[in-house]
């Protein structure tokens, strides 16, 4: 099936709130690593941060599954990266996300040490302690 992150949120739960809180830190996020994201592995326009939806894939053929985060989308979703280059922003993403959405939880087929780099950068950048468990 491949390397992939799962994210659910609790059914019949409003996340707008913390949503619109957690948006500033991942512009910042995905700023930081400009270098590496775009809308879609073929299509150079910047990643989108805004009220709509959280959108970027790697560029190229360092790109997979396009990451795509909305406030309003259905309880469970995921992304493939195939461990590549941009999983660490999927990750960073992810765990701005949960610490700001209370009724989102994180999976993924990787383990602590995968995701070590990614808590690491919120942790030093942003002053946010992972919650997510693995």
């Amino acid at each position: 099936m491949g390397y992939t992150h799962y994210f659910k949120v609790l059914k019949n739960t409003d996340i707008d709130a913390g949503y619109k809180k957690a948006l500033p830190t991942v512009k910042k996020i995905l700023n930081r690593h400009a270098d590496i994201i775009q809308w879609e592995n073929d299509d150079a326009r910047p990643a989108q941060c805004d009220d709509e939806a959280i959108r970027f894939n790697g560029i190229g053929d360092e790109g997979h599954e396009t990451f795509m985060f909305r406030p309003n989308q259905g309880e469970f979703d995921f992304c493939k990266t195939a461990q590549k280059d941009y999983d660490i922003v999927v990750c960073e993403v992810l765990i701005v996300l949960a610490h700001h959405i209370k009724t989102l939880t994180v999976s993924s087929d990787g383990d602590k040490g995968d995701w070590s780099d990614a808590v690491a950068n919120v942790k030093e950048h942003y002053n946010i302690n992972s919650q997510i468990e693995l």
